[in-house]
């Protein structure tokens, strides 16, 4: 969100720099706008790769659901008879 805010607010830079007529380009005060977004970039950093742990922890959950699964069914399955 603050990515496309600050695309927003670059393009609004480049117009008041450039005027409506772009037919003048000078690239040295485009240099600046640039510049700025390159800065005030913003991305998302992972240092404790959160989302391979909640990859592996949903394999987990999914391999216990599906063991449990097969367990209820042998034993709903599984019908003692005795003689008497």
């Amino acid at each position: 969100m603050n990515n496309s805010q600050l695309q927003s607010t670059a393009e609004n830079m480049r117009l008041s720099i450039l005027g409506k007529d772009s037919k003048a380009k000078d690239e040295k005060p485009l240099g600046v706008v640039d510049a700025y977004v390159k800065e005030n970039t913003t991305e998302l950093v992972d240092p404790l790769d959160v989302k391979k742990k909640l990859e592996a922890l949903e394999e987990k959950r999914n391999t216990l659901l599906t063991e449990l699964d097969t367990q209820i069914k042998v034993s709903n399955a599984t019908t003692f008879i005795e003689v008497v």
